[in-house]
């Protein structure tokens, strides 16, 4: 009798109060706060009798029991937990717990930290002592050639329809070793629940010892995958580079593409992903579950959800069309898996915290749990459907949400003149100390602030704009090519858009997805909505090129850009003159008066630091130019990423270019490690030369 009565209790969890930074969810749904400081959350097993495990990173596993978080852990592992390393993944057998077997995957310190599945026999909340049992292990991380070795470490297992036990290892930031059957990094592998290895594994007549466990290959970090429990699919969460997050079905002897392939692809090669998301979507894809409960509406079920840990939201897809998902929850907190409990509600687990660095922090994770409410109103912000009204002009068929935008740009009512682009009365026209790299072409820029709001003026930081304000950037290279428009809508983002020239170049029209043409010897891409948010994040502040730096240079023979602002009551305060000239100024890549490094500075600040400062990637490197060299972790720094194969390789190697991943991304335009990772196809041979040089002449 003890089983109903337990899943008994786990309907009527007690939920803790929520606080200020609770998720906004779709109407008709509530969530519910089960439990309060975990240590590092990672993943989470619900049981059928409504027990929830929980893996602490720092070892210990935890068991949630009628809304409790027990202060005795079900066990606690001695592992190593730096960065991403620590107990990684929980599994129950499938007759748990009448089969009272829980296994784990965790990074044991002793006697060298490497990978371990092992299983313990549970007796009630606690585990047998002495029951651990291993059952496979992986290689000795300290012989990987890798600058992040404690990186990539994958983690999550489930048994599959099979009855096999499935797991995912990462790359550890290395990349190759992903496409080799002699590592098992960067691969999803599979094994029998007593730890032998199945002899229908894809490689297992090409391979030996442990590497007969591997099941498919060409992964970069697969943090997380679920088996649909009728019909046996698999989805498996890879978490992207620098371009693309994706969603893998998993198949046999499939080969993903990591390291040469990232995101979708025409390679026959490889499999491409049923869903992939880029930049302007999220940054970091984490837990997914297919929904197969009956406390949701209908509409939900065997569909396919999943999160993202950098942009804090889930998602959900239909899996017979994975094209394209939709929100379903945003405003979370670092979430990391998610589970369908047996009262069919989503249980969420929220890690709260980054990785277990030097500024980790302890019970900072928590559980909560989604529910179907009939009724319920989504509390999310709603932008208000303003149009923009610029100082002394007109309204513009501009608004502040993207609905009902004219197709046309002269239908805008920004330009009084689209033959000269004489912008329409309000509109103002403004220049840049450190251009964007565009592939060569030109651009001229002008912002529409609106009537009565001021900006937030910052000598060193970033502006803040008011709603309502609009900023226009137009392309050329040889002709005109596009305008595009940036709306900030008043909730710390915004929305962007193009309008492509037409032939004539008479007008533009409004695109409502990316296009690539050729021009020439070259191509072009048009942006989509998604591709501009995927600078223009809210992590980086959204308006990027809009700055102190950026904006202090002159205006005509004796004036300032930013003085001239200042006087037209732009700014909340008023500026003083005097102060302009200890105010931070970019400098031209070209400009050879400008001493060379606050060229080379001033073109990664313009060009990288929207993506690489504290919220962009998860790089850790910050590239702002007012930023001190020693704080930038850029000289002698680890690359983050892949090492592109060269020994010894840093993001800045003091006299040696070549060894310097960041010079050598800056060069690559032909796969997944160029950098920017969008919108260029050319290298900017002018920042080469003067990056190149500024490497060279660093010292040792």
């Amino acid at each position: 009798m003890a089983r109903p009565l337990l899943l008994a209790a786990a309907l009527v969890l007690p939920a803790l109060p929520l606080s200020a930074a609770d998720a906004e969810l779709v109407d008709g749904f509530v969530e519910e706060k089960v439990v309060q400081g975990i240590t590092g959350a990672v993943a989470l097993a619900a049981a059928p009798d409504g027990r929830i495990f929980i893996c602490e990173q720092t070892g210990a596993l935890r068991i949630v029991k009628a809304g409790v978080l027990l202060p005795e852990p079900f066990a606690s592992l001695d592992v190593d937990s730096r960065w991403e390393r620590g107990l990684l993944g929980v599994a129950l057998d499938p007759r748990f717990p009448e089969q009272p077997y829980v296994y784990l995957h965790s990074v044991p310190s002793k006697p060298y930290p490497h990978h371990r599945i092992s299983r313990l026999t549970a007796n009630g909340d606690v585990a047998v002592p002495g029951s651990e049992k291993i059952l496979f292990e992986g290689e000795d991380q300290g012989m990987v050639k890798s600058p992040v070795p404690w990186g990539h470490q994958g983690g999550a297992l489930h048994f599959g329809p099979d009855g096999k036990l499935y797991f995912g290892f990462g790359d550890q930031r290395t990349g190759a070793p992903a496409q080799a059957l002699d590592s098992l990094l960067g691969k999803m592998l599979r094994i029998n629940p007593d730890g032998t290895i199945p002899d229908d594994n894809p490689f297992a007549g090409k391979t030996q010892g442990a590497f007969r466990a591997i099941w498919a290959i060409g992964l970069r970090n697969p943090f997380a995958f679920a088996f649909h429990p009728v019909s046996g699919r698999m989805f498996i969460n890879d978490v992207g580079e620098s371009t693309w997050e994706e969603i893998d079905e998993g198949v046999a002897g499939a080969n993903y593409g990591w390291p040469q392939s990232e995101g979708p692809t025409a390679d026959p090669a490889f499999r491409g992903p049923i869903h992939a998301y880029g930049r302007g979507v999220g940054r970091s894809i984490t837990g997914g579950v297919f929904y197969t409960g009956t406390q949701f509406p209908a509409v939900y079920r065997d569909k396919y959800f999943f999160m993202d840990f950098e942009d804090h939201w889930i998602h959900v897809l239909d899996p017979d069309h994975p094209e394209t998902a939709a929100p379903f929850a945003t405003h979370l907190l670092r979430p990391v898996d998610l589970a369908v409990g047996p009262d069919g509600c989503l249980y969420v687990l929220h890690r709260n915290a980054w990785v277990k660095d030097d500024k980790f922090t302890r019970e900072t994770g928590f559980l909560t749990r989604i529910r179907h409410v009939p009724g319920a109103v989504s509390k999310a912000r709603r932008v208000e459907s303003v149009a923009i009204v610029p100082r002394g002009g007109a309204p513009l068929k501009v608004r502040t949400t993207p609905e009902g935008l004219p197709k046309l740009l002269s239908e805008t009512g920004i330009f009084a003149s689209l033959e000269t682009l004489e912008p329409s009365a309000g509109i103002l026209p403004y220049e840049v100390n450190s251009p964007l790299w565009s592939d060569g072409a030109s651009k001229r820029r002008w912002i529409a602030l609106p009537e009565n709001r001021r900006i937030g003026f910052s000598a060193r930081g970033d502006w803040s704009f008011p709603a309502a304000t609009l900023f226009i950037k137009h392309f050329e290279l040889g002709r005109r090519l596009e305008t595009r428009l940036l709306v900030v809508d008043g909730s710390g983002g915004g929305y962007g858009v193009t309008y492509r020239w037409r032939a004539d170049q008479r007008d533009a029209e409004l695109l409502d997805s990316a296009l690539t043409e050729k021009l020439g010897s070259q191509s072009w891409t048009y942006p989509s909505r998604a591709d501009c948010l995927a600078c223009h994040t809210v992590h980086s502040g959204f308006v990027l090129g809009v700055k102190t730096r950026q904006l202090n240079r002159p205006l005509g023979p004796q004036g300032n850009q930013i003085w001239d602002w200042s006087e037209k009551g732009y700014f909340i305060t008023r500026l003083k003159e005097s102060y302009l000239a200890g105010y931070d100024r970019l400098s031209a890549i070209g400009d050879d008066t400008a001493p060379l490094e606050a060229r080379a500075r001033s073109y990664l600040d313009s060009n990288c630091s929207g993506c690489h400062r504290p919220g962009g990637t998860q790089s850790r490197i910050d590239l702002r130019f007012d930023i001190p060299s020693s704080q930038q972790n850029v000289i002698d720094a680890p690359p983050s990423g892949a090492s592109l194969e060269v020994p010894d390789a840093r993001i800045v190697v003091p006299g040696d270019p070549l060894r310097s991943s960041l010079y050598l991304r800056m060069k690559r335009r032909h796969d997944v490690f160029k950098m920017p990772p969008l919108a260029s196809a050319i290298p900017d041979e002018a920042a080469l030369r003067v990056v190149e040089e500024w490497i060279r002449g660093l010292k040792k």
